[in-house]
Parts: structure tokens; sequence; C-alpha cells
């Protein structure tokens, strides 16, 4: 199967929810340099996933983004991170977002260890 799955850790709104990560204004909007941060590892963590498959990705692509979080109030809604995720992907694969279909999987509570889970996948 035609897939990758990567996880990096969760370390706040600020790093992933794209309530909390853009800056600027009159379409000069960027990424704040902690979710861009984010943007980076994940884009590093997929081409690393890639360079041990035979896989290319290419048009259309599942992208799945699942949560673990500490508590409720700690918990993003994952449906806001989805932008940055869909960026990242996009910039290491080279498919673009356009070309996604974007779910969002589970929210987990009460873990030790927060995280953010992300599979892609083709279609």
């Amino acid at each position: 199967m035609d897939r990758i799955h990567i996880t990096i850790p969760y370390r706040g709104a600020r790093s992933i929810s794209i309530n909390h990560s853009k800056v600027g204004g009159n379409m000069r909007w960027k990424y704040t340099h902690e979710a861009a941060g984010t943007r980076d590892e994940i884009i590093v963590k997929i081409k690393n996933a890639l360079a041990f498959t035979d896989w290319y990705p290419h048009p259309p692509l599942k992208v799945t983004i699942e949560g673990w979080f500490r508590d409720r109030s700690r918990a993003i809604d994952l449906h806001n991170a989805i932008k940055l995720v869909a960026d990242a992907v996009e910039a290491a694969t080279g498919v673009n977002d356009k070309y996604f279909r974007v779910e969002t999987g589970e929210s987990h509570f009460h873990s030790e260890l927060p995280k953010i889970d992300i599979a892609v996948e083709q279609l």
C-alpha cells in the first residue's frame, strides 16, 4: 500500500493551529516562527519516510490527522491544524493540496506524551 505515517510532538496551539500560527495582513500573511518550525519538521519527516519507500506520491492523496492531548483544555480543534499540515505535505511531496482529501481523525485525551499523527496515502 502506498502510505506513510509520521508523528510529531504537540507543542501547543501556537505551533500548529491556524488560529494562532499566522501573522501579517493585507495579503502578506506568513507563519509564525513556531509554526514555520513545525511545518519544516513535518516536511523533513515526510521526505525521510518517502526515502525508505519506492512510492512516488501523485494526485489524489488522502491526508489524515489525529491528535493525542493531555486533556480537553489543552487540545486544539484538529480542523484548524489541517492548513499547516497540508502546506507541509504539499512541500514534501510536490502534489498541490487542491488534490488532497483531508480528514481529521479522533482527538484522544489523557495522554502523557501529546502528539500529532499524520498519515498520507494514495487514493
